[in-house]
C-alpha cells in the first residue's frame, strides 16, 4: 500500500541519517590532528598559493605556521582554508636511481643495437644485431647509472586522513530531506 510504502521510506531515511549522524559524532570525537613541530609537510591551499612545503613551527586549532622552502618568514595559515596536508615520508634512494637509469640506459642500448641489424659481409668488423644490443648496453648502463644517481630524487608523501566530518541536512519539497556529508582538515 502507499501509506506502508511512504512508512518504510521514512524508516529507512531515519536510519540512514542516524547512522550518518554517529559516524560524525565519531569522527569529530577527535577533531584535532597531532602534527609535532618539525614535520616536513606539504599542504595545499587553493585561496592561498597552491601547494607549499615547509617544516611546521605550530599548530593549533586555527593556524598552521610553517617555514617555508625558500622564504625568509614563517606562513601563517588559517586551517579552514587548508584542502589537504601529506606529511613527507623521505626520499627515495639514490641506489634505486642509480639501478634504474642503468635498465633504461642498458634497455635503450639494446634496442638501438637489434635495431641497427646485423653488419654487411664486406664489413671490416662484422657484428651481429645481438652482438651490437649486448655492446651498447654494456655501454649505456653506467652512463645511466651515473644519471640516475645525479637525478635529484623524489619525495615521498602521505596524506593525512580528513578529520572532520560536516553533516547538514536540508530540506526537499514538502516531506523530504537531503543529507549533505562533507570531509576537510
Amino acid at each position: 500500500t502507499k501509506n506502508g510504502e511512504v512508512t518504510m521510506r521514512y524508516a529507512l531515511m531515519v536510519a540512514f541519517v542516524g547512522v550518518l549522524s554517529l559516524a560524525a559524532a565519531v569522527a569529530l570525537a577527535d577533531n584535532t590532528v597531532q602534527i609535532a613541530s618539525g614535520t616536513r609537510v606539504r599542504v595545499t591551499v587553493p585561496t592561498g598559493g597552491g601547494q607549499l612545503v615547509g617544516t611546521v613551527l605550530t599548530l593549533d586549532d586555527k593556524n598552521l605556521t610553517l617555514q617555508v622552502l625558500g622564504k625568509p618568514d614563517t606562513t601563517v595559515l588559517l586551517r579552514q582554508d587548508i584542502t589537504q596536508v601529506e606529511v613527507s615520508a623521505g626520499r627515495r634512494s639514490r641506489g634505486r636511481g642509480a639501478l634504474n637509469g642503468a635498465g633504461i640506459a642498458a634497455g635503450f642500448g639494446g634496442l638501438m643495437g637489434l635495431v641497427s641489424g646485423n653488419d654487411d659481409a664486406s664489413s671490416f668488423i662484422r657484428l651481429t644485431a645481438a652482438g651490437k644490443a649486448l655492446i651498447l648496453a654494456v655501454v649505456f648502463a653506467p652512463i645511466g647509472a651515473l644519471i640516475g644517481v645525479a637525478v635529484r630524487p623524489a619525495e615521498r608523501w602521505k596524506e593525512l586522513p580528513k578529520d572532520r566530518i560536516r553533516l547538514s541536512f536540508v530540506p526537499v519539497g514538502e516531506r523530504g530531506v537531503a543529507v549533505s556529508l562533507a570531509f576537510g582538515f
